[in-house]
């Protein structure tokens, strides 16, 4: 607890690249099944029209023809075949709708990212101790605390548009069978949109608070900073002895350049030079204009 009220700095550009290199970004799990439940929900409120006229005219065949299917095996099979597919062409734009439009809200949230990272072993997760501080931490308490409110906003709701429709159903004995699909299925629409503002709430909620989440855990403190300016940049002792080779090297190379206006070269014999300029005219005594030992000595 100490460790993590010491992490007062936000965590750096370097620290964020490096985790997203690990699979680790702030993620909202209920922002895509949002977008998801809104597309099947846009693509069955168009689709639904024909969908409950397929499945009123077939009900209709089925139960008009009921007594001969009964008689052959081969017969039942083809139709009920037949009712499957005209099912699955309904049914499967509206599951693909809302596939394609989660994986567009998931780029959308954190962006393409691929990451072999989550899928190594790590054996700390075996730790029970471990286990049962996760299952007690804050964000399991937060994601326990927004399934109730959840559960609690759509039950409320669904009660609400059961008592305004139960009096249309119950009623509904006497009334042809395609005005009673019509009915269910709207009260079957009016329910998913109820749930889809259950779930439109959630997801800013979660997005908001898994922003905040993230952010808290990569914070750094002040020494975490530091080391990993050290790791990128290195230590600044060592910065600082390299800038003073660097600049001694710089002021050898030039002294070099200026060896063409010597006067006289001193060497002994040849490990150390010496150039010197002297002006008996205009100088009182000589100046040196570069010196050096070795390889430099043999430049000058």
């Amino acid at each position: 607890m100490a460790e993590e009220f010491d992490k007062s700095e936000e965590a750096t550009p370097y620290k964020l690249q490096e985790a997203r290199k690990k699979g680790q970004v702030s993620r909202s799990m209920e922002l895509p099944a949002f977008f998801s439940l809104a597309a099947m929900l846009l693509a069955l409120t168009v689709s639904i029209g024909n969908a409950a006229s397929m499945i009123y005219q077939h009900t209709q065949w089925w139960l008009s023809h009921a007594h001969q299917l009964a008689q052959s095996q081969m017969q039942l099979n083809h139709h009920f075949n037949a009712y499957v597919q005209h099912l699955a062409q309904a049914v499967l734009p509206v599951i693909l709708s809302g596939t394609l439009a989660a994986v567009i809200a998931s780029l959308v949230n954190i962006g393409p990212l691929f990451s072999m990272q989550p899928l190594s072993p790590d054996f700390s997760k075996l730790n029970p101790v471990t286990g049962i501080k996760k299952i007690f931490s804050r964000k399991s308490l937060v994601e326990l605390g927004k399934l109730v409110v959840k559960i609690g906003l759509f039950s409320a709701t669904a009660y609400m548009v059961w008592q305004q429709a139960a009096v249309k159903i119950l009623n509904s004995k006497h009334t042809a069978i395609n005005e009673i699909i019509q009915t269910w299925l709207s009260l079957f629409l009016t329910l998913a949109y109820s749930l889809l503002f259950t779930f439109l709430i959630a997801a800013l909620f979660d997005l908001w608070f898994s922003k905040k989440e993230f952010s808290r855990q990569m914070r750094m403190s002040k020494r975490d900073v530091k080391d990993e300016n050290k790791r990128r940049e290195g230590d600044p002792e060592i910065k600082s002895k390299r800038k003073r080779a660097l600049n001694e090297l710089l002021q050898k190379t030039a002294s070099v350049k200026r060896v063409k206006d010597a006067d006289v070269i001193i060497t002994n014999p040849s490990h150390v030079a010496v150039a010197l300029q002297y002006q008996p005219n205009t100088m009182a005594r000589p100046i040196v204009l570069g010196k050096g030992h070795g390889f430099l000595a043999s430049n000058i």
